[in-house]
């Protein structure tokens, strides 16, 4: 095609970032289990990376490391001098296998606009964009970003397919890495947590008080992130508490249920992976349900591009700190250019390993599975 387009990668770049797809207002608020993974608290403590490749295309493996916590059998009863011994890194070598993408065309007419209106930002902005540079003069460009935030707006359409397809995967996998309870062999535990209709519905707190109390035998850091569908806990958390403030015991519904408690995610598909039990939540410790993924072109953001495809990672449309791939194609006999977004992932939980066999948490994954029921 005629069209200049030697500057699509970054041109689309700087409509994801004058969008500015990551901000508060556009987080997609039903990001669900792609959401809890990736907080930033989750993030912070997840097991450390320490390589990443494939075998030519066939493979892909991302090299994870992590460390076994001592027991009481590890502890010396007299004092000495002597050393301990090393407790060096476990790692494991994990493939990840899965691939969701969506894919949408784009006329040539709109990219040589595109390309046009990056030119001119250009031109105001000089060649080192960046997302603070554009927010910090979005009043002097916004005249002449037409297309750009047209087409911001089109990743924010094309994204929650993708995110429903990646959830709903991940969810599934989750379903299968449930482990046991802390000091029981129980992987699953119900809790009786909201009245009954006739009752008026409210919460019961000693059903709650239970639920925080089987938290609290863990005795790990961290807010548990608990993501649910639409059962009985789900509806007391859309609820709010100020409604409940305070019950004949004095206790502040809405204070129990911030987040130094836990952190609540709302996400259909635990139902769908759950035998539709929309009652089932799934909970996980920071650090120990992990979402990995494997990015193809995250190579300064721009991937270069390989005879008609432009390659480039891309922040993902309503998730802060994800990124997806991206691919755009050019189709020269049909003027157009298909735009490919996407990613490898799987969900990485605690290994058989984790904890050592003295361990009271042998067999603990810090993945859990609840239901969180109503009256009848």
């Amino acid at each position: 095609m005629s069209v200049n387009t030697a500057n699509v990668c970054p041109a689309v770049l700087t409509t994801l970032l004058a969008e500015d797809v990551q901000s508060p207002d556009k987080i997609n608020a039903r990001a669900g289990t792609l959401g809890a993974l990736n907080s930033a608290e989750n993030r912070a403590a997840a097991p450390t990376v320490k390589a990443a490749f494939n075998d030519g295309g066939h493979k892909r493996t991302v090299r994870l490391a992590y460390k076994q916590r001592t027991t009481t059998e590890d502890v010396d009863n007299e004092k000495d001098c002597g050393g301990g011994p090393e407790n060096p890194y476990l790692e494991v070598d994990f493939d990840v296998t899965t691939y969701r993408q969506v894919k949408w065309k784009v006329k040539e007419s709109t990219v040589r606009q595109l390309c046009r209106e990056y030119s001119q930002i250009q031109t105001l902005l000089g060649t080192n964009i960046s997302q603070s540079t554009i927010q910090a003069n979005i009043n002097r460009i916004q005249g002449g970003i037409g297309v750009i935030r047209e087409m911001g707006q089109e990743f924010m359409y094309q994204a929650p397919g993708l995110v429903d397809s990646i959830n709903l995967e991940l969810q599934n996998q989750m379903a299968l890495a449930f482990g046991d309870w802390a000091g029981s062999a129980d992987n699953l535990k119900t809790f009786l947590v909201q009245n009954s209709d006739a009752n008026g519905g409210g919460p019961i707190f000693a059903g709650l008080s239970k639920f925080y109390q089987e938290l609290e035998k863990f005795g790990w850091t961290g807010t548990p992130h608990v993501i649910g569908s639409f059962g009985a806990l789900g509806r007391l958390i859309g609820m709010g508490g100020a409604a409940y403030c305070c019950s004949q015991l004095g206790i502040n519904f809405g204070q129990i249920m911030t987040n130094a408690q836990f952190r609540y995610f709302t996400d259909r598909f635990v139902a769908n992976a759950n035998s539709d039990n929309a009652d089932t939540c799934a909970i996980f410790y920071p650090g120990m349900a992990n979402f990995i993924q494997y990015l193809e072109y995250d190579n300064g953001n721009l991937g270069g591009k390989i005879d008609n495809i432009w390659r480039m990672s891309i922040p993902a449309p309503g998730i802060p700190g994800l990124k997806f791939d991206l691919r755009i194609v050019e189709n020269g006999c049909d003027e157009d250019y298909d735009f490919i977004m996407g990613t490898y992932f799987d969900l990485f939980t605690a290994p058989d390993d984790m904890y050592k066999t003295s361990d009271w948490f042998e067999g603990v994954t810090g993945v859990l599975k609840g239901n969180f029921t109503q009256g009848s």
